[in-house]
């Protein structure tokens, strides 16, 4: 399969990264927040603060036929989480079809559901979950939305993913702390999606120096 994936819009991000050092703050001092936003900005090719929104999130699981026991697991948590969650088994038997169907599922997610954002969870360490994932990781890229990383198997599974186009990295979110904190998936997700809301609210709703009539500090 080949999966075309459209570079970062360097205008936006440098836009986004303007109107940030512009903001009422130290310049900087949101840290990786402001990587977020301005990745995002390129992500989407919007800078505007009024248009830099990801209300439509998703976490989706994928996992081995034999996984079927953690998938329900996951089924319980999914209860009690405010974002939706799909959770898929994948029945692929070699790495390339697993691949191709967990490009096939994301495609009918996003395309379906309208979904802006995605997070992937891994139930299991099978070659045919990371594949799907890889798959799924792709046609999210390729259709413009970014994606999260939910643990460290996402990471081998980005690996397979850029042999395939190496630009996907550039759609891919993960933060280090969060993850080492020993949180079930539900919580973990949510923790996350809210870091990312509080950044683009950050930026939608600070004002610049000019925007509060203020002089900027030399």
């Amino acid at each position: 399969m080949n999966f075309v994936i459209n570079p970062l819009a360097d205008v936006c991000m440098c836009q986004a990264k303007e109107r940030l050092d512009n903001l009422i703050k130290p310049i900087g001092s949101l840290g990786y927040l402001e990587d977020m936003v301005i990745r995002y900005a390129g992500i989407i090719q919007n800078a505007k603060p009024e248009e830099l929104l990801c209300e439509r999130k998703v976490v989706i699981v994928f996992g081995a036929a034999k996984s079927m026991a953690l998938a329900e697991q996951s089924i319980s948590i999914k209860k009690n989480m405010t974002v939706p969650m799909e959770i898929n088994v994948i029945l692929a038997e070699t790495p390339s079809d697993a691949l191709a169907e967990g490009a096939m599922l994301v495609e009918e997610f996003i395309s379906e559901k309208k979904y802006q954002m995605v997070r992937f969870e891994v139930l299991d360490k099978e070659n045919i979950t990371l594949n799907a994932v890889a798959g799924g990781m792709l046609q999210a890229s390729m259709m413009g939305v970014p994606v999260w990383l939910g643990g460290k198997e996402c990471q081998r599974a980005l690996a397979i993913a850029k042999k395939k186009n190496p630009v996907v990295a550039d759609y891919c979110f993960f933060v280090d702390n969060i993850q080492s904190f020993d949180s079930e998936l539900g919580k973990r997700a949510e923790m996350e999606f809210n870091i990312f809301d509080a950044a683009l609210k950050c930026y939608r709703q600070l004002p610049t120096f000019l925007e509060a009539g203020v002089d900027k500090p030399l």
